[in-house]
């Protein structure tokens, strides 16, 4: 009997580089995105929960006799340090009026964007990481008042939903930089919302 092992990678601990890429086509022709990749500093957390229907069917006296599992997507939370009215007006659908007042009104329509980032390992590998379709809406935010010797960090949360396009079904795109077969491309993979190769699988 033999055996293989799947290879070692790093664990996850740090998170930078957030970028977004607003969608402006996604039909059963074709995806696009605007050219205009917008980087978001101040990125704290991300946290991501994947979203999956699962169906079964029980026969011959088994519960389990057959699983159908359904990949809906991600929920994501982004907590930043902070937000200014130009990245909630761009991810939230928010306006800046001519006065640079951000005046949100009931009926904003957030558009659809891709999201990027980078996600440090221990072994000093990094994931590159795109979520290809999903909209944001507005998280908490605390409001604290100052207190003697003690600041109370007060960061915001964005709360977004990301699921399948409708040209291809994909959601994601993720890559580890120790990957050989990928160092071609991982100096330009934030430079554009990334497409798999030619060729390769649905």
């Amino acid at each position: 009997m033999s055996s293989t092992a799947f290879k070692r990678i790093g664990v996850l601990i740090g998170v930078r580089d957030l970028v977004f890429a607003k969608v402006t086509k996604d039909d059963s022709t074709g995806v696009t995105y605007e050219a205009d990749i917008k980087k978001a500093p101040g990125v704290i957390e991300i946290a991501m929960t994947a979203q999956i229907s699962e169906d079964q069917l029980g026969a011959d006296d088994n519960p389990f006799y057959e699983i159908l599992n359904a990949k809906d997507g991600h929920e994501v939370a982004i907590t930043q340090a902070a937000l200014g009215a130009d990245m909630t007006s761009y991810l939230l659908g928010t306006t800046v009026d001519a006065n640079g007042v951000e005046v949100e009104n009931a009926s904003d329509e957030a558009p659809y964007v891709a999201c990027g980032f980078k996600a440090a390992r221990s072994d000093g590998s990094d994931d590159y990481v795109w979520l290809y379709k999903g909209k944001f809406a507005p998280g908490d935010q605390t409001y604290h008042t100052k207190e003697q010797g003690t600041v109370n960090w007060q960061t915001p949360t964005l709360n977004g939903k990301f699921g399948p396009r409708i040209y291809d079904k994909d959601i994601k795109a993720r890559v580890n930089s120790e990957d050989q077969a990928a160092a071609s491309i991982l100096g330009t993979f934030f430079d554009t919302v990334y497409e798999k190769a030619a060729g390769s699988g649905d």
